[in-house]
């Protein structure tokens, strides 16, 4: 047995001493093989990217370096960074060329043509703290600085020629394309998808609405300085210290000129935290937690924005009550424009500057049902797709996420849906169309597929493009853009007063009148298309008609001093020199600044024979608006009158 265990031990310390030699010649043969260098080698790619990632990056960010490495490969057309911008600015200006001969028209008249604010860049301040500034007469209850300054610039280098206010338009949406497209290099780390998505959302043409028309930039601006706050945020989280401080601070800036361009920017916030959630593959909520601070600094600044806006528009906004008049009957409503958004991205064909949805207050309706059965399955979706692919679930978040403002849970405005409040929330279909299309270009084992995908690409952004250039001709004029809208919304009542004043503008009195009386068969209560019919009556010679209407007016609003004018103006008209006086004096009371009824009190004394009465308030007139060229003008003509009846008298 000793001996056995002698043995034993000797085979055991013999293993020892070759394991030893083993170990040596291992240690021995190592240098052969290649060392890892102190400091990593950095590829092409990595080197574009920046130091490594610190502790919270993003999973899109952190994948960058492989990926990129991998695209940096390939020579293919769509894969150049250069000429991918090229293509983007190209196709803006391509598509949008033609609107440099579109005119002003539907809103452009009182945020630009009648709004003396933009007359000097001395006013510059009064756009962030006046609600006067943004309209003609203050009536838009809207807080919009930003695009304000940029209607003044326009206006110190152009005038009033409508031309070269699409230069700025234009160029925001293509700085926009080109913005989408480093975005969606920073989520995916593929150009071929940036590229794609890019090119769809330049040319998609429910964005025509934005673009096309002049007051429609304040979609566009808010999205140039959101995506750039976006981006600024993702890049933040490659960096460490003073770097990384710099990228948040622009990112903050960004937002801050986001907000003052439109609310739609608000949920900013919301889209960094969904992305630090999204694009982090370990520790989600702890990445959010450590992100706290930046998203409260954003948060201070939503409060802020909040907080200055309610100061100058004397509260949150112009609606005093939901769509239908309670908070369920506006969601329900809104569920269906929801729906019909999603449409209008996948089938961009019926275009319309309104739509009309009949307010829904019962969750059975058929067209609520369905509209719900929609928005479920597309949430269904975005949590199907958070593990398979998380940038298409993101992307329908995005949808969703970005049209919070305009969902009516805070009533900003009495518009159930327009094409310009699709301009942010468009990206996330692109998104999902850039990834489906560069999925099949980028097949390796199909050419056939590849091929398929490239032409499927160029195929859409061909028909997008017509569709594009030709519903910017809608926008070339008032007569083009109404027509065009009573074609697409037989139902508009807005249409039918818009045509009125074209037709009444052109002296075509009877079809004003006909357009008018249409337009008031759809919706009664419109008071302005009353007055404007009353006083197509008028022109008409058909008094007794344009009294009762201008009656019917002020039984509802006795103190409306535009209707007042116009019924002492009907009065004077048919030689009822005294009740017009009455009317005109009335009219002053209720609002001070009226200028045109001092000017009509001139004439009636004039007529009257009452000169020097006649005299004092033309001055008047002249005082309250010294632009009153009709007050100039029969200033001047009694002051000569009286001059030279008082040299005859002498």
């Amino acid at each position: 047995m000793a001996k056995k265990n002698e043995k034993e031990k000797k085979i055991i310390s013999q293993k020892k001493k070759n394991g030893k030699k083993n170990n040596s010649s291992l240690k021995q043969a190592a240098p052969k093989k290649i060392k890892a260098p102190k400091k990593p080698v950095q590829t092409a790619a990595a080197v574009k990217q920046g130091p490594v990632k610190t502790e919270g990056m993003s999973a899109a960010s952190a994948a960058m370096p492989e990926k990129r490495e991998e695209s940096k490969s390939r020579t293919g057309f769509f894969e150049n960074k250069k000429l991918a911008v090229f293509l983007i600015i190209i196709l803006s200006l391509g598509i949008y060329l033609n609107t440099f001969r579109n005119q002003f028209l539907y809103d452009d008249s009182t945020f630009i043509q009648e709004n003396n604010s933009i007359r000097s860049l001395d006013n510059i301040s009064s756009f962030f703290n006046s609600v006067k500034s943004f309209s003609a007469k203050g009536e838009f209850l809207i807080y919009r600085p930003l695009p304000t300054i940029t209607f003044a610039v326009d206006y110190k280098l152009w005038g009033l020629k409508p031309g070269p206010f699409h230069i700025q338009n234009i160029l925001f949406h293509a700085i926009n394309g080109i913005l989408v497209y480093f975005l969606v290099l920073l989520l995916t780390s593929n150009l071929p998808t940036a590229l794609f998505t890019a090119l769809l959302f330049t040319a998609h043409p429910v964005q025509t609405e934005a673009v096309a028309w002049i007051a429609g930039r304040s979609s566009v601006m808010v999205f140039t300085f959101f995506l750039l706050a976006l981006i600024c945020y993702i890049e933040s989280h490659k960096w460490q210290g003073a770097k990384r401080m710099t990228c948040i601070f622009i990112s903050m800036v960004s937002y801050t000129l986001s907000l003052s361009s439109k609310e739609m920017a608000v949920t900013l916030p919301v889209i960094l935290i969904t992305c630090d959630f999204y694009f982090t593959d370990k520790e989600r909520f702890k990445n959010v937690l450590r992100n706290s601070l930046s998203y409260i600094a954003f948060g201070l600044i939503t409060i802020g924005y909040i907080y200055q806006r309610y100061i100058v528009l004397h509260g949150l906004s112009g609606q005093k009550e939901y769509i239908g008049g309670s908070l369920t009957s506006a969601l329900l409503t809104m569920s269906k424009g929801v729906a019909y958004y999603v449409k209008l991205l996948l089938y961009p064909v019926k275009l319309s500057a309104e739509y009309i949805f009949p307010v829904s207050k019962n969750i059975l309706d058929k067209p609520v049902i369905l509209s719900l059965c929609v928005i479920i399955l597309m949430i269904i979706a975005i949590v199907t797709l958070f593990r398979k692919n998380r940038v298409a679930s993101f992307a329908i978040a995005w949808f969703f996420i970005t049209l919070i403002p305009v969902y009516n849970i805070v009533p900003l405005q009495d518009v159930t849906i327009a094409e310009r409040f699709l301009y942010m929330p468009l990206l996330g279909f692109c998104i999902l169309a850039g990834l489906l299309i560069s999925s099949m270009y980028n097949s390796k084992d199909n050419k056939v597929i590849k091929i398929s995908g490239a032409a499927l690409i160029i195929l859409l952004v061909i028909l997008y493009s017509v569709r594009s250039i030709y519903r910017n001709a809608d926008w070339r004029d008032e007569f083009s853009f109404w027509t065009a809208t009573k074609k697409t919304t037989p139902n508009s009542y807005r249409a039918y007063g818009g045509l009125g004043i074209v037709y009444d503008s052109n002296n075509n009195i009877d079809e004003a009148i006909r357009n008018y009386e249409i337009s008031l068969s759809l919706f009664p209560g419109n008071i302005l298309t009353r007055n404007n019919l009353a006083i197509s009556y008028a022109k008409k010679g058909w008094y007794e008609k344009a009294t009762k209407e201008f009656k019917d007016i002020l039984a509802k609003d006795p103190n409306d001093s535009s209707t007042l004018t116009n019924l002492g103006l009907v009065y004077a008209r048919t030689g009822l020199y005294n009740d017009a006086i009455r009317e005109f004096e009335k009219a002053i009371k209720a609002n001070p600044s009226n200028s045109t009824a001092d000017n009509n009190l001139g004439l009636v004394y004039e007529a009257k024979g009452m000169d020097s009465i006649a005299l004092k308030h033309y001055m008047s007139a002249l005082e309250k608006d010294s632009g009153n060229e009709d007050a100039l003008i029969n200033y001047n003509r009694i002051a000569k009158k009286l001059s030279e009846r008082k040299m005859i008298n002498y």
